[in-house]
């Protein structure tokens, strides 16, 4: 028997972190300089259709409109890990992802966002009908294990 299946996490972390703070005073660093594209969103659906995102660039500076009309898709990435930063504290949140094929970043479009997601995906759920045909689709036989983990890190 084989068994398809995806896996992902939602965590999210306040932003911003203090009360005397803006949402576009914080930034997300990426371990290396990066050159990939971001997965659309078409329909409400994510499409296998990608518009270059960074490009030699490690620096994403947070802003709501950045999510419309939904998430950051990040696939082939170098980085292992992402850092949540301000501008304006010392604060440093880690995620590590590296068991993970994709990276989405997500929050809500409008001023009332007070959060920012890193979402670790293997499998992305499209409109298909038959579960195996889904992007990014894993599968174990029977008697096989797999696991995966993301870990959240307060530097300081």
């Amino acid at each position: 028997d084989i068994m398809y299946y995806m896996v992902g996490g939602h965590p999210g972390f306040r932003v911003p972190l203090f009360d005397n703070e803006k949402y576009e005073d914080y930034y997300i660093e990426f371990e290396q300089k990066e050159t990939v594209s971001s997965m659309q969103v078409v329909d409400g659906f994510l499409a296998n259709e990608y518009k270059p995102y960074l490009n030699n660039q490690n620096i994403i500076n947070l802003r709501h409109d950045l999510f419309v009309p939904d998430a950051i898709v990040l696939k082939g990435l170098k980085s292992n890990y992402v850092e949540l930063k301000s501008k304006t504290n010392d604060k440093i949140l880690r995620f590590h992802f590296n068991d993970f094929e994709i990276l989405a970043i997500w929050s809500i479009s409008s001023n009332e966002g007070r959060h920012v997601c890193f979402e670790p995906w293997n499998g992305i759920q499209k409109d298909f009908v038959k579960e195996h045909e889904k992007m990014g689709v894993l599968k174990l036989n029977g008697h096989e294990s797999s696991s995966f983990s993301y870990t959240i890190e307060i530097v300081k």
